[in-house]
């Protein structure tokens, strides 16, 4: 068991028989550390694995729908005659709890699941060659080569002493992610998966994600003074290949960032294309607003009607601050949209207005960005404007080549605008750059098949999914379709009364606009299935 998993381990088994949210863990075994809702999820289906654990019918692992996880498993603390004196050892044994304790799960709303998709980039509008990509995935790809040089950068350790600022040493991470993801001769991994590799060796992030250098760093912030120091490593050979400290003030952040990039593109020979450069991309906000804007991003991914809220009070300051800080405005548009299809708010139409508002005033800003391009692509699917939403992520994937969520975006609109034959490949890119394959990448890869006539791929792929987030309503209504749709009637049964039993005032009518399909044929086939699986009109 790796150390973070038995680190969980042990806690859970510490507090035997206590539901212990998921605050409670990233505080307490992560030390305050904020960490993706993927990363506790991916530590605790490795626990399963080693316990051989079922989540659907746990035996020591119990998933508590809306407040966290249970060890139900009986614990003897026992002294082990192979440990030194003094030590311990733990026993699990398994204890089974009623069969209502855990057929329960917690459903946010029947929502379109946005949340997955927050800011990164890619290349082609379109892609079709099949050479070169990775193969789709329930956990992660394994070992992969690239056409060009490739990179991770891990997560810069906050070493200010003060775990309030983390926030702030993810945001230059991602930032540097951002920045060196916009050169077409540079391969470079999502955070989603470096976010999750954090505490691995150098071997095992080498065998994960394939690539041929590593960043690593710290950020020391004090009052008005930073210091960010990097390591330039070779994973074959653990050699150094540079390694530079930068002292200076906060108002110099973005100097560094830039410093840090060039210096790094240097060493490995890569260029940025006319358009791509950071210099050229980018727009410096005040470092007031830039700082609301990271703790804006902090709150964001937290996903919570109330975490939300928070975010949209810090995008708004950056925007008060800096008028013309077009990464606030695309970000403010995505918690509107969110509110919109999540069902947050009553008046929906007026939230979707206030996105597409948001958005179109951030391309106006800054049309290089390719987030922003991301976002008008996303209101672009919801309006059936397929075709916009392409070109728009075309032009987002352009700007930055190693865009993994840009690709799986592209395949998911793909998939709606009936266009099949072009969505998997884009996909497969999209799990290449991040192949620690977060949930919604399954999500979009078992709604094409479903949407394919797949129903045995479909439910496979959304059963894993299931695994990763329990939670996720839009993860339970394709998949009680697919099980539909394969005749597995009690199945399809089985997650309805679930989220009935949460949101009775779920229908087939209220699911229209959280599916966009273009093809009439889809929408029956969808529709059809949840009719079978017991959902009311």
């Amino acid at each position: 068991i790796e150390p973070k998993a038995m680190e969980l381990l042990v806690y859970l088994a510490q507090r035997q028989g206590e539901v212990v949210t998921r605050e409670d863990i990233e505080k307490d075994v992560w030390g305050g550390t904020l960490v993706s809702y993927d990363s506790i999820t991916s530590t605790v289906i490795k626990l399963r694995k080693a316990l051989q654990d079922n989540a659907r019918e746990p035996d020591y692992i119990a998933t508590i729908p809306k407040r966290g996880y249970e060890l139900i498993a009986s614990v003897d603390e026992q002294e082990d005659p192979g440990t030194h004196e003094g030590m311990q050892s733990i026993g699990l044994q398994h204890t089974k709890k009623p069969i209502w304790y855990y057929l329960t799960a917690g459903f946010l709303v029947v929502a379109a699941g946005i949340y997955w998709f927050v800011m990164s980039a890619s290349i082609d509008p379109v892609v079709t060659d099949e050479s070169n990509v990775a193969p789709i995935s329930k956990d992660n790809v394994g070992y992969q080569t690239f056409e060009t040089p490739s990179i991770a950068v891990l997560p810069f350790d906050n070493i200010s002493g003060d775990p309030a600022q983390e926030y702030f040493a993810n945001g230059i991470t991602s930032d540097l992610i951002t920045e060196l993801s916009r050169s077409s001769e540079l391969t470079v991994i999502s955070k989603d998966s470096t976010f999750l590799l954090k505490d691995d060796t150098l071997d095992r992030i080498r065998q994960e994600l394939g690539v041929d250098y590593v960043l690593k760093g710290s950020v020391r912030r004090d009052a008005k003074q930073i210091r960010i120091n990097t390591q330039l490593i070779e994973t074959h050979s653990g050699r150094h290949l540079w390694g530079e400290y930068f002292d200076a003030t906060l108002d110099d952040t973005f100097s560094v960032q830039d410093a840090i990039t060039k210096q790094i593109a240097g060493v490995l020979k890569i260029h940025f294309s006319t358009g791509q450069g950071a210099t050229v991309a980018r727009y410096f906000p005040s470092i007031e607003a830039y700082d609301l804007f990271l703790q804006g991003l902090d709150f964001y991914g937290r996903r919570s009607f109330e975490d939300l809220e928070q975010a949209k009070s810090y995008f708004q300051q950056a925007i008060n601050l800096d008028p013309n800080f077009a990464r606030a405005y695309a970000n403010l548009g995505l918690i509107h949209l969110r509110h919109a299809i999540d069902g947050w708010e009553i008046n929906t139409q007026g939230e979707f207005d206030k996105a597409k508002s948001l958005a179109l005033q951030a391309l106006q800003l800054n049309d290089q960005l390719a987030e922003i391009h991301f976002v008008n692509a996303f209101i672009n699917l919801y309006q059936r404007e397929y075709e916009s939403a392409i070109r728009g992520l075309g032009k987002a994937l352009d700007l930055r080549p190693s865009y993994a969520d840009g690709y799986a975006m592209l395949a998911w609109v793909l998939h709606f605008s009936a266009r099949p034959e072009h969505a998997e490949i884009n996909l497969k890119r999209a799990i290449l750059l991040n192949p620690k394959t977060p949930t919604a990448y399954l999500l979009v890869q078992g709604e094409g098949e479903f949407i394919q006539g797949h129903y045995a791929d479909a439910i496979s792929t959304l059963e894993s999914a299931l695994e990763k987030n329990p939670i996720n309503p839009r993860t339970q209504i394709v998949l009680a379709a697919s099980y539909a749709q394969a005749n597995r009637i009690d199945d399809a049964n089985w997650i309805i009364d679930q989220l009935l039993a949460h949101h009775p005032k779920a229908t087939i009518t209220r699911l229209q606009n959280a599916f966009p399909f273009r093809d009439d044929k889809q929408i029956q086939q969808f529709q059809e299935g949840l009719r079978k699986a017991g959902l009311p009109e």
